[in-house]
């Protein structure tokens, strides 16, 4: 849970309203604090919404991450290849030629 849900949770729970002469509450005290917990629970979703927009954001900034770092690999696994390729053919030349030199001495 989130600090900002448990501390409205908190404010909500601990509230204590005065008493008037009639053994009932204070109109106004009880409204102020209902406005209060209707702008605390309003910020709490707008945090809510916006935390959950940055999350959409950053999984597909993740996932294109994902993709980049696949690629790479993939290309960089061919490029070994083509690697091995290239040294095996050019030992291959390389003692090819030494083998024909010695041969026309």
């Amino acid at each position: 849970m989130s600090k900002a849900i448990t501390q409205l949770i908190n404010k909500i729970e601990n509230k204590k309203f005065k008493k008037t002469l009639h053994a009932g509450y204070d109109m106004e005290d009880v409204d102020h604090f209902n406005d209060e917990v209707i702008n605390d629970l309003n910020r709490t979703i707008e945090l809510n919404q916006n935390t959950e927009r940055e999350n959409v954001k950053l999984r597909e900034i993740n996932d294109q991450n994902k993709s980049t770092i696949t690629t790479l690999n993939e290309r960089l696994k061919s490029i070994e290849n083509e690697l091995k390729v290239y040294k095996s053919e050019g030992y291959t030349v390389v003692r090819n030629e030494l083998h024909n030199n010695k041969e026309e001495k």
